[in-house]
């Protein structure tokens, strides 16, 4: 059951995988770039128009590695995963509660699905990709000549924008973002249809622990279970005591929202005595 439970976390983690080596290939064009730039006695680059053209032509390289075929796949891939969720969860109903997906269940879920396919192909786009992973690379290439950066000092942040050093890198930290929240809401989505459908009355809530928990979700981690009854009163224990809730949750949208902003937590329903 646990496993079934991480599902989620395991399919961010394959996608997280390929962007990693999207990431690679940006980084192995701007160190071509790097070395073709013009520099001083001290190794720091020139501010002239040879290397401000050079960097925008550069740039251009790297937005078509941002969308080559390995971002077309990686996109698919997430987009499919929205299949897997629902596998995932009739998985868990049937183990869990015993259920099977109605035909209502069902049909709610394929109108859902629409919509989130829908967010994630947007978000996803090549003008939002290059806002987002691309333009903070040329902004640092760029600020490297007009500030007079030397050589190791813009190397080092680069590497750390583009591949990351214990996080993501540039592909990798925005299709985390988009991913997890997707992912995640549109499985409170699918369990909120099923809760509707059942008339539920608590929640399980499961995920793993890190370092950087918030208060609100390790406190729900430790309670196991949330009645219903009580979700508006525990809410309000985490908008005073938490941190990074998302405006106006409440007991109707709990199974949505969870414990905040990239919350790594699942909510699923239950029904207790």
């Amino acid at each position: 059951m646990k496993k079934l439970f991480e599902e989620i976390e395991v399919l961010i983690e394959l996608l997280l995988r390929d962007a990693k080596k999207i990431d690679k290939e940006l980084m192995s064009e701007v160190e071509k770039l790097l070395k073709k730039l013009e520099s001083d006695n001290e190794n720091k680059y020139t501010k002239n128009s040879s290397n401000r053209e050079a960097i925008l032509e550069a740039v251009k390289k790297l937005e078509k590695i941002a969308k080559s075929k390995k971002f077309e796949s990686l996109t698919s891939q997430l987009l499919s995963s929205f299949d897997k969720i629902v596998e995932n969860n009739q998985a868990i109903h049937a183990s869990l509660n015993k259920i099977e997906f109605t035909e209502t269940i069902i049909n709610n879920i394929a109108k859902s699905k629409e919509l989130a396919v829908n967010a994630v192909s947007a978000s996803l786009s090549t003008s939002n990709v290059n806002a987002n992973a691309i333009a903070p690379i040329r902004r640092i290439l760029l600020e490297s000549i007009e500030l007079g950066f030397g050589t190791q000092r813009a190397t080092k942040l680069l590497r750390e924008r583009i591949v990351g050093m214990e996080s993501e890198g540039a592909i990798g930290r925005y299709v985390n973002q988009i991913a997890r929240d997707a992912l995640y809401e549109y499985d409170g989505v699918v369990n909120q249809t099923i809760a509707i459908e059942y008339d539920m009355n608590a929640y399980r809530y499961v995920g793993g622990l890190v370092k950087d928990s918030r208060p609100q979700c390790e406190k729900w981690h430790r309670k196991k279970v949330l009645k219903i009854e009580n979700l508006d009163k525990e809410i309000k224990w985490a908008y005073r005591n938490g941190s990074g809730m998302k405006p106006n949750t409440n007991e109707n949208n709990f199974i949505v929202k969870r414990g905040g902003w990239n919350c790594r937590h699942r909510a699923i329903p239950i029904i207790i005595e």
